[in-house]
């Protein structure tokens, strides 16, 4: 008998699961569902690596521990939304990612199906600069964006109708997600069943063994406290992607210290009403602030734990990267609290 296909899901909180009433009714649920039997005879197995609120950086730097090690036989990639910002600011981190992403599948498992998705946030995406990656490795594209807004074009429905907040589809946009790809995918089954084949690199910037460093307690800090942590554990799918134990602090004045080597430094941490701010000092240089502070709806809600700092392009070689709680906070916060899940290096 032919070896169980692993059919994995990569992107962010859109292929977490969205807004969708549960899980079984997600776009990725869904589409795997209708091609599990036409495409593998049920032969298969999903896997879904997604992380709510992360792009194609994130996912390069933690690649080889929640991916890779699975030796995925399908791929879909769904960062079209999470990139959009990144693409107009910075196309070729964006690019330089998703190429280290494919190159990595492929170099581990050679017979690999990489597919990508473009999801949509009312109307805007990356799908232009995922396309230039795609196109260079014959990559099938599956495009949600295009034919939503043919509908929502007539007038008889807005993006709100599949999209409450404009972004995270509700049961009715996960439906529409996953009828698009799975139609997509048995109209031309070859398509979708034939590897994907290496190419010369588009990327401009390097790797070097990316990877998150986590939170332990023997980092090197002052201040801090490393604990078990609490993590949204409905929205992990895989037990690798779930934040087991982060480093406390309350206090300004309390540091953490990181070595690291390769090119690019980003603080793993949480968001919420009650967090507060950070300096950060690489090899003796401020680098700038990271202000923790994210506006739930429920200030109660502990919040997710995502990558809103980083520095990309540092010198090759070792570096010393230094983050301190100031005296200092957004002013709608209700604390002054910073929580590190850890950092990503590579």
């Amino acid at each position: 008998m032919d070896k169980v296909k692993k059919i994995m899901f990569l992107g962010g909180s859109i292929t977490v699961g969205g807004v969708a009433s549960d899980y079984s009714l997600s776009w990725a649920k869904q589409t795997y569902e209708k091609i599990a039997q036409p495409l593998f005879n049920n032969n298969c197995t999903m896997l879904n690596a997604s992380l709510s609120g992360t792009g194609s950086f994130f996912a390069a730097i933690r690649l080889g521990q929640h991916v890779l090690p699975y030796k995925p036989d399908m791929v879909f990639i769904e960062f079209a939304v999470n990139d959009l910002y990144e693409a107009q600011s910075d196309q070729d981190l964006v690019i330089s990612s998703l190429d280290y992403i494919v190159r990595s599948l492929i170099n581990v498992n050679p017979k690999v199906v990489i597919v990508f998705v473009y999801t949509t946030f009312s109307g805007k995406n990356a799908a232009e600069t995922h396309g230039i990656v795609a196109k260079h490795y014959n990559i099938p594209e599956i495009d949600f964006q295009t034919p939503l807004a043919e509908i929502i074009a007539t007038g008889e429905k807005s993006w709100s109708d599949y999209m409450p907040d404009g972004v995270h589809p509700n049961d009715e946009g996960h439906l529409f997600y996953a009828n698009i790809a799975a139609d997509a995918i048995l109209r031309d089954k070859e398509r979708f069943l034939t590897p994907t084949s290496l190419a010369p690199s588009l990327a401009t910037y390097s790797f070097c063994d990316p990877q998150i460093l986590l939170a332990s307690p023997q980092m090197e800090q002052k201040g801090f406290a490393c604990a078990a942590a609490e993590d949204m554990e409905n929205l992990k799918h895989l037990p690798e992607t779930v934040v087991r134990q982060a480093l406390y602090a309350k206090k300004a004045g309390a540091s953490v210290k990181v070595k690291f080597t390769g090119t690019h430094f980003a603080i793993y941490h949480r968001i919420g009403a009650r967090m507060g701010c950070v300096s950060v000092v690489i090899d003796g240089e401020n680098v700038g602030k990271l202000d923790c502070y994210y506006k739930y709806a429920d200030p109660n809600i502990a919040g997710e734990y995502c990558c809103f700092f980083r520095r990309n392009g540092l010198p090759q070689g070792e570096h010393t990267a230094e983050i301190t709680v100031l005296d200092e906070k957004n002013e709608n916060s209700m604390g002054n609290q910073v929580v590190l899940a850890g950092f990503l290096v590579g």
